[in-house]
């Protein structure tokens, strides 16, 4: 089977436990990531785009305010999230192997 012809992917569960002093933040590596809620509380994403653009979204099972069961968030944009209430949520992080 020739590798090449079509991209790779590698999926990351994770589960997030809350915590006051500890919100989660990271970089996007050299492609795009997709996380999708599985099943906990809901938790907020703060993306800051290439432009300095900061917008804020919930990621959980879907409801009338918004929050989605599924986000992309792109390579050149940075994260960070927060468990605002609630004990824990899991996801999982799905991102294309380059």
């Amino acid at each position: 089977m020739d590798t090449q012809a079509r991209p790779l992917y590698s999926r990351h569960p994770q589960l997030v436990i809350t915590s006051p002093d500890a919100p989660l933040a990271s970089r996007n590596r050299a492609s795009e990531c997709v996380h999708t809620f599985c099943c906990g509380s809901p938790l907020t994403y703060y993306i800051i785009d290439a432009s300095g653009a900061l917008t804020k979204q919930k990621l959980g099972p879907p409801t009338a305010d918004g929050t989605q069961p599924l986000l992309i968030v792109d390579s050149s944009e940075y994260k960070g999230a927060w468990l605002e209430e609630g004990e824990y949520c899991l996801l999982t992080e799905v991102r294309r192997v380059l």
